[in-house]
């Protein structure tokens, strides 16, 4: 399969046109993500000075079934796509809304009729999507399009590889031989905010628009305004071809702005001028205290939901939420995330405590592991430990991995608590669970337990006090399965640990 061959599903931006489309009318843009993350740009491709041949077309149409398996369209890309001399493109938009996704692949599964497997053999992208057919104005199936250069039609329906590029040859524009331009830059921070400096490795994705292959490349990367790395690649990458490159690690030591630009294509100017930035934001400098509470209300999917916490050096300091999820499961479950006695339940308000180290930055990270973030009434809110204004709160739209940072107000504001380490076992555990602490000064010591609501289940306060090395079992009878949270409060401060109790 040629690394440009994805059946897509649409994230596009279409301007509206009024009537059907007669010969030499402007067509609109669509902007196309396929699902490997290859995003196709109609626009793009005309600008670089290749006509583009649409076939708009329903899987259910059998005439639209016979010009498809005539060859035609697979014969005219073979010999001017990206594998042929480059000079054209194509693409099939499957224009009925009526239609399923599984329409393309056959009848299982399928919504709406199709005549066979449209995608087994298909070189072209596959585009499902009736809007863009909607924007074209299409009015029956298949219609076909010839879009030159300068974004005009001209209806060429079901012809022949031969009849096809002898129109496409005529509005053939010139296609530069260094023709690159960058489309993302990913700054592979831990999250969009910074606290301290971190080292890391950018990537920029890489689309080549030119004649031929890119074998060579120069690039710089600048951190706010100043050049930080000259790097030379040899991707050897294909006509209308991507990839995705990486540069050298930097450290970045504070909010700014990161810019990767091309500097030379094969030791030649580059036809366009191509740079993309990331925003390094600052973190909030809100923090006064180590114990920190976190809300979440799910949305009707809670078990979509799982959560951590970095300190500022990267390292898990809590979590919670679906485990078959994960820190890296966002979007990884599309149908639904698999269920585990970890995960929340649905349109329920859940109270967490964790605890920072003291003058630490902190990140929170939120996942969806259908994708799709948490849906509107569902929050997330942070407060400190006896503070009832939250210092954070977002209300629905959650992406499917979201971070934010957040920083103390002053450095060395943070007290450290008596408590120097805080441990329990069995995890999960059945009718007993043992605390082991160690104290570092004298302090009244109480033990109480929470449930994944925040509803007090059991308080102890004749728990071992004296300084050093302390251990107590806690009973756990009476408590059904499920999450709990155990809070051990001395004089200045509060250390809580999650568990499952599991009989």
């Amino acid at each position: 399969m040629k690394r440009f061959l994805t059946l897509v599903v649409l994230v596009f931006s279409i301007s509206a046109l009024s009537a059907q489309l007669p010969n030499g009318a402007t067509v609109p843009n669509f902007t196309a993500k396929d699902i490997s993350g290859r995003v196709w740009d109609l626009y793009e491709i005309l600008e670089s000075g290749r006509p583009v041949v649409i076939d708009v077309s329903a899987t259910w149409c059998g005439p639209c079934w016979s010009y498809h398996n005539s060859g035609q369209l697979e014969n005219y890309f073979a010999a001017h796509g990206p594998e042929g001399d480059g000079k054209s493109f194509v693409f099939f938009i499957e224009g009925d809304g009526a239609t399923n996704l599984a329409c393309l692949y056959g009848p299982t599964g399928c919504n709406g009729g199709t005549q066979g497997n449209w995608v087994e053999g298909t070189g072209f992208p596959i585009i499902d999507n009736a809007a863009i057919a909607n924007s074209f104005e299409t009015t029956y199936f298949p219609t076909g399009m010839l879009v030159c250069p300068d974004k005009t039609n001209t209806q060429v329906d079901q012809q022949s590889a031969t009849a096809l590029w002898t129109k496409a040859n005529a509005c053939l524009g010139t296609i530069p031989n260094n023709y690159s331009k960058l489309n993302t830059l990913d700054p592979g921070t831990l999250g969009t905010e910074i606290c301290a400096a971190q080292t890391v490795t950018p990537t920029v994705n890489l689309s080549n628009l030119g004649g031929i292959k890119v074998s060579k490349l120069v690039m710089e990367l600048r951190w706010n305004g100043q050049v930080i790395q000259t790097k030379t690649f040899e991707p050897n990458t294909g006509v209308l071809h991507v990839d995705k490159l990486t540069f050298d690690a930097v450290q970045i030591p504070t909010a700014g702005t990161l810019t990767a630009s091309i500097v030379s294509v094969n030791d030649g100017a580059n036809s366009v001028e191509s740079t993309v930035s990331a925003e390094i934001l600052p973190a909030q400098e809100k923090l006064t205290q180590q114990q920190i509470i976190l809300n979440i209300r799910t949305d009707a999917n809670g078990k979509d939901t799982y959560w951590v916490a970095y300190d500022d050096a990267g390292n898990e300091i809590a979590n919670g939420g679906n485990v078959k999820v994960g820190a890296n499961g966002g979007g990884a479950f599309p149908a639904g995330s698999p269920a585990d006695p970890s995960a929340y339940g649905n349109s329920v308000l859940i109270r967490d405590t964790f605890e920072i180290p003291a003058n630490s930055c902190f990140t929170l990270k939120v996942v969806d592991g259908a994708g799709d973030g948490i849906a509107p009434p569902g929050l997330i809110r942070l407060f400190e430990l006896g503070n009832t204004t939250p210092f954070f709160t977002k209300i629905g739209n959650w992406t499917a991995n979201e971070k934010h940072t957040f920083a103390p107000k002053t450095s060395g504001t943070l007290e450290p608590k008596e408590i120097s380490s805080f441990e329990i076992f069995p995890n999960p555990a059945v009718d007993q669970l043992t605390v082991t602490y160690t104290l570092d000064a004298a302090s009244d010591c109480n033990l109480s337990v929470s449930n994944a609501t925040g509803q007090l289940v059991r308080t102890q306060t004749a728990v071992p006090q004296a300084i050093g090395k302390n251990q107590y079992n806690l009973s756990l009878a009476g408590l059904s399965n499920g999450i709990y949270f155990l809070h051990m409060q001395t004089n200045t401060g509060m250390k809580t640990l999650r568990f499952v109790v599991a009989k």
